[in-house]
């Protein structure tokens, strides 16, 4: 039953490997409110997406 308690979870950045295939594709998300600045959310993805740009580029 539920007792109003809740667990929420969002994948904001995953990278997925199909090995068939041999294609690696990644995403990166945010939380777009009304009161969101489209070229923020736009740089704020571009900062989480940075690390795996990184590896990705040496390969």
């Amino acid at each position: 039953m539920p007792n109003g308690d809740f667990d929420f979870n969002v994948i904001i950045i995953s990278i997925l490997y199909n090995a068939q295939n041999q294609y690696l594709s990644f995403q990166v998300g945010s939380a777009i409110t009304a009161d969101a600045d489209p070229q923020q959310e736009y740089e704020e993805c571009l900062l989480k997406s940075q690390a795996i740009r990184n590896v990705l580029a040496k390969l």
